[in-house]
């Protein structure tokens, strides 16, 4: 079955900076793991080559400059210092890089415009990573808190795909990715409550933040950034400032309604295509399934996933 994403690099690319030695360290757990038992096997048969699948230790290469590592407790090796010269090929100023993509990280060009967001930000996501090592989570968190400090309205809309119709079969790797999304949509969520109480504000922090998804699968090539505005404006048609408290409320209304029809028994045409995700979210930040909906519909994936012992902690999605 295709995804409903194709990759947004594939050729002409390079990875560059700490992002690359992520990919290598994720790669040398992959591989540990995918040849524990084949080398095992090899060792008991005496084969001579056995060693021809094995992995090289690029920090013995005395010609490749490598950063100071250390092992970790799984047997893999982290980068001590991420300002470490060594791992950085070019600077982005370099002339070198002006007719080549440097996939630094696919969130950089989002950030351009985040900080200098006045009232609103309307966006889409495939997913949303743990722990914001990228930006784009934090950073609309702390715009929010910004705001929230200066007494100003604000309200930030995330449209995020539908992708468990399409690819949640109650594989490890997608159960693992469910959860470092929720844990990161709660992230940003308790910045943002930490905030309101500092200013002894009565506000929640759905008044400011808010995850939606769209209620039909979508479908190969589908452009959701595109449509993500008028997504979130139908409902706003009536309000002149969807920053307000107001129009947050009646869009969420309007997705809850409509998560309630999807998700009924018998067939209920929805109001649009806009629905709630399938979340709640208390004063101090806390995100839980919405009760009674523990599990996607349709599927027997959870929505929050699950812990996984044999998946790595910083595993690269």
């Amino acid at each position: 079955m295709q995804a409903p994403r194709e990759p947004w690099h594939n050729l002409h690319c390079r990875i560059e900076g700490p992002a690359a030695y992520d990919v290598l360290i994720n790669f040398a757990q992959r591989w540990r793991k995918s040849t524990k038992w084949k080398e095992f096997s090899l060792l008991k048969k005496k084969v001579s080559n056995w060693n021809d699948d094995a992995m090289i230790q690029i920090e013995r290469i005395s010609w490749i400059l490598s950063p100071a590592l250390s092992v970790t407790k799984d047997g893999t090796y982290r980068y001590s210092q991420e300002d470490d010269p060594k791992l950085y090929v070019s600077g982005e100023e370099h002339p070198e890089n002006w007719d080549l993509q440097i996939f630094r990280s696919i969130d950089s060009g989002s950030l351009i415009g985040f900080p200098t967001a006045q009232n609103l930000v309307c966006s889409k996501s495939l997913v949303i990573d743990k722990r914001a090592d990228h930006l784009m989570p934090m950073e609309l968190a702390m715009k929010i808190t910004s705001k929230i400090r200066a007494n100003e309205r604000f309200a930030v809309y995330i449209i995020i795909p539908m992708l468990w119709q399409v690819i949640y079969h109650n594989t490890v790797l997608f159960t693992w990715l469910f959860i470092q999304q929720g844990q990161t949509m709660q992230m940003m969520y308790q910045v943002i409550a930490k905030e309101i109480k500092s200013m002894k504000l009565k506000a929640h922090p759905l008044d400011y933040l808010n995850f939606y998804c769209i209620g039909k699968i979508t479908g190969p090539g589908a452009q959701v950034s595109g449509d993500a505005a008028k997504l979130i404006s139908s409902p706003c048609l009536a309000y002149n400032t969807p920053e307000d408290l107001e129009c947050v409320k009646r869009v969420n209304q309007i997705a809850e309604d409509n998560w309630k029809r999807y998700t009924f028994d018998e067939f209920k045409e929805l109001q649009g295509h806009l629905l709630k995700y399938p979340v709640e979210v208390d004063a101090d930040g806390n995100v839980n399934p919405l009760p009674g909906h523990e599990n996607f519909p349709d599927v027997s994936g959870r929505v929050l996933g699950a812990h996984f012992p044999t998946i790595p902690e910083i595993l690269t999605t």
